[in-house]
């Protein structure tokens, strides 16, 4: 173990120092614990200097039973004596924990970047899912019977699962039988997955379990509005005739028979999108999955972070495939409407390539994920508004917007430091262009410094302004990017 390199890099999603054992300590383990595990380095100030430190031969035990018997379930710590210039440094390395969360007299911690954040309710609740190996979907719809379920909705699903051979089931199977060998009816009751997939009244047991689509002109004007009802299977067939109708499409004569159609978005990308938001999303919130297409771009929101164990930066590259609502994604893989490979997302940028379009992105934004389509090289710069003098963000096409609405989106969720923003961004190194938008935006007041009586401190960080957050507020509610 090289201290001195990992005190140059500094702190990190795994790397914690620390002065003295106190109870800050015992939260860094418990945020390590939640997250990909880490150490903790004791003897060693926030500024990178090795202080070290004096231990009594028993001093080692009694850290280590204190972290055990403050956190449920006990983290079990293994700590080490280090000797670097001659002086102690303690490692306390903590593994991440199999069954989560952990928490420290009832509060639960995760790791994001160098500091430790409070886990949200969702947060938690999906985390022991996950870490239980059970999903949400899986439970018995409250209030739902047998009779809720149309039969011959189920009989589609076994034809379909049949047809492209990705379940075998017997011909004197009965459509009942099925949904109990694949978990979807547990203790005579159907589950949430087989309300969503085939129930006669969806929304009769979980009203958010809808697609709100909208038609924009500029900022606030619906010029269409649906919302959207029914089975998962319907809702999608629904949605993606919403987006037909009102989206542009081009007839190409090519000398064949049949004209090409060329629509202003890839539609097998957008099936893929909202069949991903369907099988992702968290039931648990009370909002809907929404459409809303504007003049320049059209954004899927899906409610709830991403799922557990996926990470913004991995979606953009190949990835394995991380299930949320595990019984819908299984009715949905055997009618190959999705795959399980984590293949979907490089489809869609795959697709909109094909068309000339901009790469879509990817926000985590809030409690939401957004997919978004841009049909040209605009997003966000600022102007000022001649009536109150107040400058705002509105689409504009220049390269540069984009950056500076990219750092308030990554702003809006933890505050950062510059390497930090441009790791966020998929970048190396940080850029002459992120420094000049940084500086924009700290005039514009819409960020500030979190040590400003020291500006060029290597422990630097940047996070919004009252003005910053109210931007970003309003662009929430009205629809805004």
């Amino acid at each position: 173990m090289n201290l001195q390199d990992l005190i140059k890099t500094g702190e990190s999603n795994t790397v914690e120092f620390k002065e003295k054992f106190d109870e800050q300590t015992i939260e860094s383990a418990v945020a390590f614990a939640n997250t990909k595990g880490g150490i903790i380095f004791i003897g060693v100030s926030d500024k990178n200097n090795i202080k070290g430190i004096k231990v009594r031969k028993q001093t080692l035990n009694q850290w280590a039973n204190q972290i055990s018997q403050s956190t449920d379930p006990r983290i079990i710590p293994e700590l080490e004596k280090i000797k670097v210039d001659g002086k102690t440094v303690i490692a306390v390395k903590i593994k991440e924990n199999p069954i989560k969360p952990i928490s420290k007299k009832g509060r639960c911690l995760k790791r994001v970047d160098s500091s430790n954040r409070a886990m949200s309710a969702q947060e938690v609740a999906q985390m022991h899912l996950h870490s239980t190996g059970m999903s949400w979907d899986k439970y018995p719809a409250k209030d739902a019977k047998l009779s809720d379920i149309d039969i011959e909705k189920v009989k589609r699903y076994i034809h379909k699962a049949k047809e492209t051979g990705r379940k075998k089931i017997g011909d004197d199977e009965e459509p009942m039988q099925v949904l109990e060998k694949m978990s979807l009816i547990t203790e005579g009751q159907p589950t949430w997955a087989a309300i969503l997939l085939f129930s006669r009244l969806t929304n009769k047991f979980i009203s958010q379990a809808a697609i709100h689509c909208g038609r924009f002109k500029e900022r606030n004007i619906v010029i269409d509005d649906r919302m959207i009802v029914g089975t998962v299977f319907e809702q999608i067939e629904e949605a993606m005739d919403f987006i037909r109708k009102n989206i542009n499409v081009e007839f190409v004569m090519t000398g064949r028979p049949q004209r090409e159609q060329k629509w202003d978005y890839p539609l097998e990308a957008l099936r893929e999108a909202l069949f991903n938001a369907i099988c992702h999303r968290d039931y648990t919130i009370f909002s809907n999955i929404e459409v809303r297409i504007y003049d320049d771009k059209l954004i899927i929101r899906s409610p709830g972070f991403l799922p557990y164990g996926i990470t913004l930066e991995e979606l953009y590259k190949p990835h394995s495939s991380t299930l949320r609502n595990k019984g819908l994604a299984e009715v949905l893989y055997d009618t190959e409407l999705i795959e399980r490979w984590g293949s979907g997302v490089c489809r869609m940028f795959e697709e909109a390539e094909a068309l000339g379009l901009p790469k879509p992105e990817i926000i985590e934004v809030g409690m939401r994920v957004r997919f978004i389509v841009y049909l040209t090289e605009a997003i966000a710069v600022e102007t000022t508004d001649s009536v109150t003098g107040d400058v705002e963000l509105r689409p504009k096409s220049r390269p540069e917007s984009q950056l500076a609405a990219k750092v308030l989106l990554l702003l809006m969720k933890n505050d950062s430091g510059k390497a930090e923003l441009a790791s966020g961004l998929g970048h190396r190194t940080v850029s002459g262009e992120l420094k000049k938008q940084i500086k924009n935006l700290l005039e514009l007041d819409y960020i500030e410094m979190t040590i400003p009586e020291k500006p060029r401190s290597s422990k630097q960080k940047y996070r919004l302004t009252a003005k910053g957050n109210a931007l970003l507020a309003t662009e929430q509610q009205g629809g805004v990017e």
